[in-house]
């Protein structure tokens, strides 16, 4: 409001942030590389990509 906008009520922008994340869930394409459970590696896909490696070495 104070840079020009306008009210928008607060269910508003919850019902459009529920909706959007739904929306996005449900049109990404996605394959599961890394499953942890309590720090351990519950799965692992035999395709690591190079930005999930500083991810094992922390577990």
């Amino acid at each position: 409001m104070k840079n020009g906008g306008h009210h928008i009520p607060t269910e508003d922008i919850l019902r459009r942030h529920t909706k959007s994340r739904d929306n996005l869930l449900q049109t990404l394409d996605g394959e599961l590389i890394l499953e942890t459970s309590q720090g351990n590696i519950a799965f692992q896909s035999n395709h690591i990509p190079q930005w999930v490696t500083p991810i094992i070495e922390k577990l």
